[in-house]
């Protein structure tokens, strides 16, 4: 039973994981935006995705109204 749910927790993290570096790819020009490093953008992204850079393209979206 242990193995099962050590195998599904694993393939669960890759599939996050793979979901956010596309993420990263498609939104790289909102990640752009943050006002600290790149490479830190970058590692939020990969966290947080949708959390992170959707603050900065709202921001970016009223700014330019």
């Amino acid at each position: 039973m242990s193995s099962t749910l050590a195998t599904t927790t694993e393939f669960a993290a890759v599939a996050l994981l793979a979901i956010h570096v596309l993420e990263l790819i498609f939104v790289f020009k909102n990640g752009r935006l943050y006002r600290g490093s790149l490479v830190v953008s970058i590692l939020l992204t990969l966290l947080f995705g949708l959390l992170h850079w959707k603050p900065l393209a709202d921001q970016r979206a009223r700014s330019k109204v």
